[in-house]
């Protein structure tokens, strides 16, 4: 008891205090006489416990549950994880801003700025004049989310609600007038069903050997 209490820094008027934790290291630790069994189960058919089932406060004989030792430092861990994360995402987002910037200071680049939640209209690539490739407006859109420092995620506002990734030169805020409006592909050039911002173009005249159609060289 006196080594217990020098250690805990206790005064010898604090000895009661102490006393029932010693009682319960006792009670829980595996005796030879009673076949490595703990007093506890001996006379109680109880099962053993751990031998340290409380903890004193240094300089106020508190009990406090093992279980907040635990706790405390999970907490901590937890803190700590959503810090960096959100050092992640603020770290993430300047380099997307920063990119951005870059890339609409170039010559004859502007490219509108979105957030989440905003309507707009995405434009889709079509064949109405021939192998001339237009663009159409279609149906207002809800941005969703940004996936990359160009590409959008937009969804439709009515069931089924498909998705669709964009490049922000085939959105714009959404507009009427804009609505099922048809324009010349300018500055842009077709991959599939995604979009690539162009500089210039270089030749589009060129009659493709393999699908028969024409094609577009873009810078």
């Amino acid at each position: 008891m006196k080594a217990l209490m020098s250690e805990r820094g206790l005064a010898v008027r604090d000895w009661p205090a102490l006393l029932p934790v010693v009682q319960a290291a006792l009670n829980g630790m595996p005796a030879d006489r009673l076949r490595r069994k703990t007093p506890l189960t001996a006379f109680t058919a109880s099962p053993g416990g751990s031998q340290l089932t409380s903890i004193l406060h240094p300089r106020k004989p508190v009990d406090t549950p093992v279980e907040w030792v635990v706790q405390e430092p999970q907490e901590e861990v937890r803190v700590a994880l959503d810090g960096i994360h959100a050092e992640m995402v603020d770290a993430s987002e300047k380099r997307r801003r920063a990119a951005r910037e870059r890339h609409s200071r170039r010559q004859g680049v502007k490219l509108q700025k979105f957030s989440e939640g905003d309507f707009v209209l995405a434009a889709t690539a079509t064949g109405r004049s021939g192998n001339k490739l237009a663009l159409v407006w279609r149906d207002p859109k809800r941005m969703v989310k940004s996936l990359s420092d160009f590409t959008f995620e937009v969804v439709d506002i009515i069931p089924p609600f498909d998705a669709l990734v964009r490049h922000p030169s085939r959105l714009q805020l959404y507009r009427e007038a804009a609505r099922g409006r048809a324009e010349g592909l300018k500055g842009q050039a077709i991959y599939r069903k995604g979009s690539h911002l162009a500089e210039a173009q270089r030749d589009y005249r060129r009659l493709s050997p393999d699908t028969h159609r024409y094609e577009m060289f873009v810078k």
